[in-house]
């Protein structure tokens, strides 16, 4: 259903940007012709036909950043241990509904949260950057399983800082070919 309604969203904004810029242009089209120069100039409906393309491609962008995963009841994993040195195997426990999903991988994901001072902020902005990242396939006919995992022995480990923070977590997907795909996580500190 998500996916028929991104299908849709994104249909409608190109119609838009194709029929706001030929409205906007035909009405400035029909204001340069009223005689003797009392309309209104055609730059400023040249102006509001450029907007259209300008904000569809806009909110299109911004869709496709909004999320990477997108949480979900039908995947789930946890972890034997919350704790692991770099180098150091973990079990994992996954569960997912085979009817609902065709592929599914597990992965283990770092993530560093930073702040940054962008476009002339006085306030710094949180910002998130994926800094290291790996991942397996999983059998999709065994809906319940355990795999071992290992922390990268070369990988950063886990640190919480004010201003920078790197957090791992164990992934569990069923990527899709379009938008967000369903995902389940746990959190795990990685040692020095």
């Amino acid at each position: 259903m998500r996916d028929r309604q991104s299908a849709a969203v994104k249909i409608l904004l190109v119609v838009a940007a194709v029929v706001w810029p030929l409205l906007w242009g035909a009405i400035g089209l029909l204001a340069s012709l009223i005689p003797d120069g009392e309309g209104p100039s055609p730059l400023a409906f040249l102006a509001v036909a450029a907007a259209g393309p300008v904000g569809a491609g806009a909110i299109m962008l911004a869709r496709r950043r909004l999320r990477r995963y997108q949480p979900s009841s039908r995947l789930s994993v946890t972890l034997a241990t919350d704790r692991v040195r770099r180098g150091q195997a973990f079990g994992a426990q996954l569960a997912f509904d085979p009817a609902e999903v065709a592929r599914v991988e597990v992965g283990l994901v770092c993530t560093e949260t930073f702040q940054e001072r962008a476009g002339g902020n006085v306030t710094p902005q949180a910002r998130e950057a994926t800094v290291w990242e790996g991942w397996l396939a999983v059998d999709p006919a065994r809906p319940r399983q355990s795999m071992d995992l290992a922390a990268p022995p070369d990988g950063p480990y886990s640190y919480e800082g004010q201003t920078l923070s790197l957090a791992w977590r164990v992934v569990i997907r069923a990527p899709a070919e379009r938008g967000p795909c369903p995902a389940a996580s746990a959190p795990i500190w990685v040692l020095a």
